[in-house]
Order: structure tokens, then C-alpha cells, then sequence
């Protein structure tokens, strides 16, 4: 596999990442080798990784119990511990934005008190 090319100077590093997939547990032994060209001269660095499998993690914990997985969650960006992540009174799964609390609209109580409010005004006003 070829991962980088071209030109390394001196005081320069490149990093290499290499992701390995397992599908048993167990301890792996990872065999890379490195070739390089220093000056007119062909070279090359084997590499030996040492790699122990464990068991794969479960996917389907739901830590809050709101019915979406803990990495439903974190992909969604909300909190896996929370059942309401923005604190707005919906639920995560049913909160059409989890992520920014709903407003609040007035409520009837509030909007009879400014509306006696403003016909006792007017009232006022006309006497």
C-alpha cells in the first residue's frame, strides 16, 4: 500500500496511521514493512505490532433507557445520560431538535391576564 509520496528532508517526520479490523479476539501480530529511498540508495524498515482483540462493545446499551442506544446518542450529539438532553421537557426521541429547547409560548393564563390588561386600559383611557 502506498500511503505518502515525495520528499522527506531531514528535520522533517511523517506519521503513518494503520487501522486494523479484527473479527476474532484473541493476540494478533501485525507484520508492516516501510520502504523508503535515502538519496540513490533503496531502504526499507519492517515493522512487528503487537495487537490483543477483546470483545467486540455492546452497541444496543441505552444508559438513559429513552430508547435510543448510548451510540445513537453520541452520534446524534446528544447526552446518553440524559433522557432529555436540552432540559425542554421532550424526550430526546421525540424532540424534533434534542438539541436546543423549545420556546415557550404563553400559556392561556398569561395571555388572559395581558389581554384584561389591555381592555382595562383602554377602559381607563376612554373615562
Amino acid at each position: 500500500m502506498n500511503v505518502w509520496g515525495g520528499k522527506l528532508l531531514p528535520e522533517e517526520t511523517k506519521s503513518l496511521t494503520f487501522i486494523v479490523r479484527a473479527n476474532e479476539e484473541g493476540h494478533k501480530t501485525i507484520f508492516s514493512t516501510i520502504r523508503y529511498t535515502d538519496g540513490d540508495a533503496e531502504r526499507k524498515i519492517q515493522l512487528t505490532s503487537e495487537l490483543s482483540v477483546g470483545k467486540p462493545k455492546d452497541t444496543n446499551i441505552d444508559s438513559d433507557s429513552d430508547g435510543w442506544s448510548d451510540e445513537k446518542e453520541k452520534m446524534m450529539g446528544t447526552n446518553p445520560y440524559s433522557r432529555d438532553t436540552d432540559g425542554d421537557g421532550i424526550g430526546d426521541p421525540a424532540d424534533p431538535n434534542p438539541l436546543m429547547p423549545e420556546k415557550k409560548t404563553p400559556g392561556f393564563t398569561s395571555l388572559a391576564f395581558l389581554t384584561g390588561l389591555g381592555v382595562g386600559f383602554l377602559i381607563a383611557k376612554k373615562r
